[in-house]
């Protein structure tokens, strides 16, 4: 760490302020740090003063890396910057005598070897830039920032400049003792001081090595020196290349040349969030005056307003042009430094540049002389979200030889200009939110149960949240092993696999030997998923033995047979009573999970033979019997028809016909694959004849009632016409009452059955022993009423009724008494009767109808 005490500056500015205030000069303060304790974010400073607790500062790694010392043409190649060039805002919390305490630690360490300045940051609500405001120019310790914010309105009524602010510049160098030679050149990348051979080196972001001060190898980003002969120097880098020094052209065959000029400063390529002084230019070689010097670079700008505007806005890093010569090598160019602006409003005439420095001419002072001009200093970088106004990164131009009589005049000579810099995207100034006190864990993660598959996220909580050096680790078979990548507070485990130990994390905090925490241990039980198979085992007849192999379940079997049955028994055994496709199903489940095992049950079981025939057939001639099969599950039928034709049969539905009345049986014998059944049914068949009409008659006594009995054979339906104009009788064994008094009718019976129909006529002889013809109508008006009955009936008669007797149709007389108004019937059996009236008149016969 190089230390540099400074004295101490004339320094106004007025800070934080509702007011306007106005700026002029350099406001910032500078001091180099000299040490850092990063476990409590305490600063070794040079110098306190202007550095004020609650004020926010700017840190910057000035200087820092190494590079590639070979006496080969990688020379001055950075091979590692470690933190050079970054930079970060940083709140004061206290100051002591030579130490300042931040309230958080920095982003970047400050590394030994380094130099590293803290940089106020005032802040303003308005402000006017008077005259010009400027920072302290880079001394090699501190200087060459200006930096600062306006929350309103920036008016630039004079300009922000920071040319020539950066890396210096190679001064002139002449050596004690200086003998070129004309017929070698100088070809060396470095030299050490003292040695007559080369130019002074341009300083950059690499400190330079001490016997390595001259010459025309680039150190980092600053420019070669001219070796000898009075070749030009190198311009200074920033991120793109410093542009070559020219050469030197004796006229004189014996002169000492001057081939092998400065080389430009190395682009520094790996700038992301990293900011530059300009490198130096480096010193054309010199054996006559001291007038070679290289120009400095460009310095740094870091500004953020609101609102920018005025009567002369510029804000500048230009890096200085190489001095011009005489009768010596030129100066190279200094680099474009660097600006960042953060504004909301930009004015269109606001200028904006970080250029090039051009590199020195060489005068041959009137002779025929070609010196080498210098080389010219690359643009810088202008970092801005700025859309508006003029931005400029243009690379240095090459110097010219003048004042020659040669014609090499008006040329470069071999000089080349600066490359353009770069205006990259945006960035924000960094500034740490990590405490410096050791963080305060508020709660530890907790142990959890987890399903395995699971995303499991565990947690722990500390002040400030997701401190530095937080690391995750598990338990593994013999120490605690780190998790790559598990560096926040929380903890994502995706897709837990099953175990059966429980794992164990916790967190650590690794304060950098500053502080070291242990969280507790969280516990995490996996439980593993369920696993669910079962058999299914035929034991015929549709039974079936089911048997589980089921593990890590804490609830079921639970088995659905797919027939509409469930049960929750272990190893059930379940009959299927249908034949189909049955798919079963086993659920088990645990915490985490539910599974569903299935498989699919064909079920064959043994036919069922059924039939049904008509219990009982009539038919006329011969019966054909359709036997209906309503058997189950058969693929097959064999029929048995003992007397029927056919006698045997294998159709599903077969018909038979019998030509014999008699009773039979049918035998079904069903059969499948799994077995077979026999039904058998009994039926009986009839075969009708042509009916055949016959009747014979008995004349009741005292009456003109006669019986009519049905003596013919095959009948099922029977037409009475008694030949009187009586109404017709369907029955099959009539009583009629014919009129009073003595006839001959011609009584007609007409039989059929489904067969046909037969009729037969016959004259029957009626005497009527009881009524005279006086009285004939008088009787003849009698009636019973109700008559059908059930229980009771009465007589209606304009003649007097002695007597009334109730017959059957044989003639057998079941009731006798005297007249009455009514006679009670309610112990005859349903059927008809005869009833006899014995009047003063004559005899009276009535049919009466039991119901």
């Amino acid at each position: 760490m190089r230390i540099v005490f400074i004295a101490l500056l004339c320094f106004c500015a007025a800070w934080a302020s509702a007011q306007t205030v106005n700026l002029s000069g350099i406001i910032n303060r500078y001091t180099v740090v000299a040490g850092y304790d990063s476990c409590t974010s305490t600063i070794a400073v040079v110098d306190t003063v202007g550095f004020y607790p609650g004020a926010t500062i700017l840190v910057h790694h000035t200087q820092g890396g190494t590079i590639n010392t070979t006496n080969t043409a990688q020379y001055g190649t950075i091979t590692n910057l470690y933190q050079t060039g970054r930079f970060e805002l940083a709140t004061i919390a206290s100051r002591a005598a030579n130490q300042i305490t931040l309230q958080h630690r920095l982003l970047y360490p400050i590394l030994p070897d380094a130099t590293v300045q803290l940089v106020t940051f005032p802040q303003f609500e308005q402000a006017i830039v008077t005259d010009t405001l400027r920072p302290l120019p880079w001394n090699g310790s501190i200087g060459g920032i200006v930096a600062f914010k306006v929350n309103g309105l920036l008016t630039l009524h004079a300009p922000i400049i920071a040319d020539g602010a950066g890396f210096q510049g190679g001064t002139s160098y002449i050596a004690p003792n200086n003998n070129c030679t004309w017929l070698i050149g100088e070809m060396g990348y470095f030299y050490g001081l003292g040695n007559w051979r080369g130019g002074r080196k341009g300083a950059g972001v690499v400190l330079g090595t001490a016997g390595q001060e001259l010459g025309r190898g680039a150190v980092a980003n600053g420019g070669g020196g001219g070796n000898d002969h009075n070749a030009g120097g190198g311009g200074g880098a920033n991120t793109t290349n410093g542009g070559n020094g020219g050469n030197n052209n004796e006229p004189a065959a014996f002169g000492c040349d001057g081939f092998y000029p400065g080389l430009g400063g190395k682009g520094i390529v790996n700038s992301s969030n990293r900011f530059f002084f300009g490198g130096g230019g480096g010193a054309g070689h010199t054996n006559n005056t001291l007038t070679c010097d290289g120009g400095a670079g460009g310095g740094l700008v870091f500004l953020e307003a609101n609102t920018i505007d005025g009567t002369n806005p510029k804000i500048s890093a230009n890096g200085t042009s190489g001095s011009n010569s005489s009768g010596d090598g030129g100066g190279g160019g200094g680099a474009g430094g660097t600006i960042w602006l953060k504004t909301t409003f930009l004015a269109n005439n606001v200028l904006i540049r970080a250029n090039g420095g051009n590199g020195g001419a060489a005068s041959g002072q009137g002779g025929n002389r070609c010196f080498g001009p210098g080389g010219g200093g690359s643009g810088g970088r202008i970092v801005t979200n700025a859309t508006t106004g003029t931005v400029l990164v243009q690379g240095g131009v090459a110097g010219l030889v003048t004042a020659s009589s040669n014609a090499c005049n008006g040329t470069t000579n071999g000089a080349t200009a600066g490359q353009d810099g770069q205006m990259p995207l945006f960035v924000t100034l960094p500034q740490s939110t990590i405490p410096a006190n050791p963080p305060v864990v508020l709660e530890q993660p907790l142990s959890q149960i987890a399903c395995a598959g699971d995303t499991l996220i565990l947690t722990i909580i500390t002040s400030p949240s997701n401190p530095p050096g937080l690391q995750w680790q598990q338990l593994g078979a013999t120490d605690w092993e780190n998790i790559p990548g598990a560096n926040t507070p929380q903890l994502i485990l995706n897709g837990l696999a099953a175990a059966p130990e429980i794992q164990r994390y916790r967190c650590i905090i690794d304060g950098d030997n500053c502080f070291f925490f242990e969280s507790e241990t969280a516990l995490i039980a996996i439980i593993p998923p369920v696993q669910a198979l079962f058999t299914a085992v035929s034991n015929g007849n549709g039974s079936y033995q089911f048997v589980p192999q089921v593990s890590n379940q804490t609830g079921g079997p639970v088995w659905d047979f797919g027939d509409g049955t469930t049960s929750l028994e272990p190893e059930p055994l379940h009959v299927y009573t249908e034949n189909g496709q049955y798919t079963a199903t086993l659920t088990a489940w645990n915490a985490c999970d539910t599974v569903v095992a299935t498989t699919t049950i064909t079920v064959a079981l043994p036919p069922s033979a059924a039939f049904s025939v008509e219990d009982t057939t009539f038919r006329c001639s011969a019966a054909t019997l359709l036997f209906s099969n309503t058997s189950t599950d058969a693929a097959t039928y064999q029929w048995l028809f003992p007397g029927g034709d056919p006698a045997v049969s294998t159709d599903p539905q077969p018909e038979v016909s019998y030509v014999a009345s008699g009773s039979y049986t049918a035998t079904l014998i069903a059969t499948n694959n799994a077995g077979s059944d026999t039904a058998v049914q009994s039926f009986y068949v009839g075969i009708l004849q042509f009916p055949s009409a016959n009747f014979s008659s008995t004349d009741l006594p005292n009456s003109t009632a006669v019986q009519f009995n049905f003596t013919g054979s095959n009948a099922i339906a029977y037409t009475w016409d008694f030949g009187d104009g009586s109404p017709i009788s369907n029955e099959s064994n009539p009583l009629h009452l014919f009129p009073a008094g003595d006839a001959v009718y011609a009584v007609r019976l007409l039989v059929q059955n489904e067969c046909g129909v037969s009729v037969l006529e016959l004259e029957i002889n009626v005497n009527d022993e009881t009524v005279g013809v006086a009285d004939y109508t008088a009787l003849q008006r009698m009636m019973l009423f109700p008559n059908p009955t059930k229980n009771s009936f009465s007589i209606a008669s304009d003649i007097a009724i002695i007597q009334v007797e109730i017959m059957d149709l044989q003639g057998r007389i079941l009731q006798k008494s005297p007249f009455k108004t009514m006679y009670d019937v309610q112990n005859l059996a349903v059927g008809v009767y005869i009833v006899k009236a014995t009047t003063s008149a004559g005899v009276a016969t009535l049919k009466l109808v039991r119901e």
